[in-house]
């Protein structure tokens, strides 16, 4: 598991966060919530390792960790399917292992659509597909149900955490939706106020 140390972020002078004691499980789904700028995203990039720069200590940062950042990021240039391709690691059989999880987000039929020609919702779903097949046993994922209808965030939150709990896979994610936070295993509050499993609605 990860583990924090009295870990402080700073920016400047502006003090995000001071002694955090927090642990990630792994296998386990772990939410972090807390009001517009108190660091959520800040401090998912500590934990996945790609912010070095704070105080206090940070053990067993995992070496390899899938992402679903706030932006999209899918090459502009590459039809989704493409886009997909890129971060399989085997070949072998990567046709099927990139349509069952096109299948997985809906977007089945849509693999060799552009960037361009996905509304913003499918783009977020095509993000996360990418990042289910870079395999890694930690996913960190920044609002990654942002652009979906209700229904659809509901139908894929379920998809997603039933397959994190299968394969044993550790989900971190930042998140202002009371509905995805209720699901969690782990809740990491970084408001002014603790919460419990009885959810506060102001905090989302």
């Amino acid at each position: 598991m990860i583990k924090t140390i009295n870990l402080t972020k700073s920016f400047g002078s502006e003090l995000l966060f001071s002694d955090l004691n927090i642990t990630i499980p792994k296998g386990q789904i772990t939410v972090i919530v807390g009001i517009s700028g108190k660091g959520k995203t800040t401090l998912l990039r500590l934990l996945a390792g790609l912010d070095k720069d704070y105080q206090g200590r940070i053990e067993n940062v995992p070496e390899r960790v899938s992402w679903v950042f706030q932006e999209d990021r899918l090459l502009p240039w590459l039809n989704l399917y493409d886009n997909l391709a890129l971060v399989v690691a085997s070949k072998q059989g990567a046709l099927d292992t990139i349509l069952a999880t096109l299948r997985l987000v809906g977007l089945e039929d849509d693999k060799f659509k552009m960037p361009s020609e996905l509304s913003g919702g499918m783009q977020r779903r095509a993000a996360l597909a990418r990042a289910l097949l870079f395999q890694a046993d930690y996913m960190f994922l920044d609002e990654p149900f942002s652009a979906l209808d209700n229904k659809t965030k509901q139908e894929l939150s379920n998809r997603l955490f039933a397959l994190a709990k299968e394969k044993g896979l550790a989900l971190v994610i930042v998140t202002h939706d009371l509905e995805i936070a209720e699901k969690a295993d782990n809740l990491i509050d970084l408001g002014e106020r603790k919460l419990t499993k009885t959810y506060k609605k102001e905090y989302f």
